[in-house]
């Protein structure tokens, strides 16, 4: 099968072949079973990845082919497919797997708006969970100079697709600059700008952390970090409450066997994304965190306290 173009969004894409003999890494049986092509889509670089035969793989299957594809390719890889019933599209999407179908459907979440194909708004699109992870950390790390997407890997809990698709969309909000060395490693800094700077600009992308939240009669013996007042109070050297309210990662709610839908001794946060940021033995949730997980709910004083904490000691 071989394709000049498709459509995206109802935009006209172009596709250029992506020559066999420079796909190092991959073996026959794959040039055989697929196609590859470069596209160029939102100012970015997409590789489509078109099936040449019939086998139709499980959408676990499908992450594990596409985050080798993305290895060897360098740049976030999508399979083009002609057709996919609601619950497959489901299942893919809960994998992390870039797809196109037809012109109907898309998940390109670093590259457009996760939704049925309409017309794009200019609605504001917040980060993903491991996107806003990565950011957080970043911008309170004085020590990194320069990574690469396996050295995250080896100190967070995200895979390499994850990590490679939060790099992609902190790289389009002009957050983190790229380059790549002789073996086509791509090595990954910050921009050279003030953090402070790129914290206000970047603040109308984040979202609060906490996806739900549910109470317990005792704490779970489930690894956590103290949140909420309680981490305010810390952080101010002001006299801390009982410790009452904790975050865990929403990966671990399952392990929380005995909740109250109401109230209980313990308010415990579900986190969209891990509380816990690498190479630290905090026992409190970060600052920047801590300030977007109030969303509304602070008093002028708290919002001021905390937003000096941000000003005076995180982004120097």
């Amino acid at each position: 099968m071989s394709l000049k173009n498709i459509s995206i969004l109802g935009i006209n894409i172009e596709l250029t072949e992506i020559n066999k003999y420079t796909l190092k890494g991959l073996n026959i049986d794959i040039y055989i079973k697929y196609s590859f092509y470069k596209a160029r889509f939102n100012n970015q670089d997409l590789c489509i990845v078109v099936s040449n035969d019939s086998n139709v793989h499980t959408p676990r299957k499908y992450r594990e082919i596409l985050s080798w594809f993305e290895e060897v390719v360098g740049m976030p890889v999508a399979i083009y497919l002609k057709q996919m019933s609601y619950y497959e599209r489901a299942r893919m999407i809960e994998q992390g797997v870039y797809f196109i179908v037809s012109d109907e459907y898309a998940f390109l979440p670093s590259l457009i708006i996760n939704s049925k194909i309409k017309k794009q708004s200019k609605i504001i699109r917040h980060f993903a969970p491991a996107s806003q992870y990565l950011f957080i950390w970043l911008m309170q790390n004085s020590n990194i100079k320069s990574f690469t997407i396996n050295d995250l890997t080896a100190i967070t809990p995200y895979n390499y697709l994850a990590l490679s698709r939060a790099v992609s969309e902190l790289e389009e909000r002009h957050i983190l600059e790229s380059t790549k060395d002789n073996n086509k490693t791509k090595h990954i800094s910050i921009v050279k700008e003030r953090k402070q700077d790129i914290w206000k600009k970047i603040v109308p992308y984040l979202t609060s952390p906490i996806k739900e939240i549910i109470y317990a009669d005792k704490i779970p013996d489930i690894k956590y970090l103290i949140s909420s007042t309680d981490a305010l109070f810390h952080y101010n050297n002001k006299t801390p409450q009982k410790s009452s309210c904790i975050a865990i990662w929403e990966r671990d709610k399952k392990v929380v066997t005995e909740w109250n839908g109401i109230e209980g001794d313990y308010t415990i946060e579900i986190w969209k994304y891990p509380p816990f940021l690498p190479e630290t033995d905090e026992k409190y949730v970060d600052r920047l965190s801590l300030f977007l997980s109030f969303g509304n709910r602070l008093g002028s004083q708290q919002h001021k306290d905390i937003e000096d904490l941000i000003d005076d000691s995180l982004l120097e």
